[in-house]
């Protein structure tokens, strides 16, 4: 047992001794041995070719993942989207009032979506606003941060404080924890 060990560890001692480049490299192959693949490769080809021939070779598989044929862009005329007024929500037909909030809702998405997607391209850091005193405060640039779900429009919004003073002003003042818990901007 112990010899075992012994040689184990000796081949990691050589190992260790021994340089990066001193590595086992490959010797490059001479032509005799290339001529020797070449004429393997020779042989498989001709193989496989009298295998298709004789419908006995296995169709290559499709490919699983292909690329979906780019949809042409189209712009939605700029009434459909206009702004409806309370009366024309209550008086819409139901199912007409939820297809228009169903639109409107998987437009705001995609624009969400693309609007970061170009935002990351473009390396814009994102801009918040103090809710303190309004004042605009870049990505990280913070002393701090909330993450939370607003509960009027139940969108993702992030409170920002911009600095010690503001802090000190929003920690003193249930003004703010009111404001921000009705959701006034």
């Amino acid at each position: 047992m112990d010899d075992t060990f012994t040689a184990a560890a000796a081949q990691i001692a050589a190992s260790a001794d021994a340089p990066a480049n001193a590595l086992k490299k490959r010797q490059p192959l001479t032509e005799e041995q290339k001529e020797v693949l070449r004429k393997r490769l020779d042989v498989a080809r001709a193989k496989r070719s009298a295998l298709a021939k004789a419908g006995l070779l296995r169709a290559k598989a499709p490919r699983k993942v292909m690329k979906p044929a780019p949809q042409p862009v189209t712009i939605a005329p700029s009434n459909t989207f206009t702004m409806w007024s309370n009366d024309e929500w209550r008086d819409a037909p139901y199912a007409v009032a939820l297809q228009r909030l169903t639109d409107l809702t998987q437009d705001r998405e995609r624009g969400a979506s693309l609007v970061q997607q170009k935002r990351d391209s473009e390396r814009i850091p994102a801009t918040y606003n103090c809710i303190v005193c309004k004042k605009p405060v870049q990505d990280g640039r913070w002393i701090w941060k909330n993450d939370r779900r607003d509960e009027v429009t139940q969108l993702y919004t992030s409170d920002v404080l911009c600095s010690q003073i503001c802090h000190e002003r929003f920690s003193n003042n249930a003004k703010f924890y009111l404001d921000r818990a009705k959701g006034v901007s």
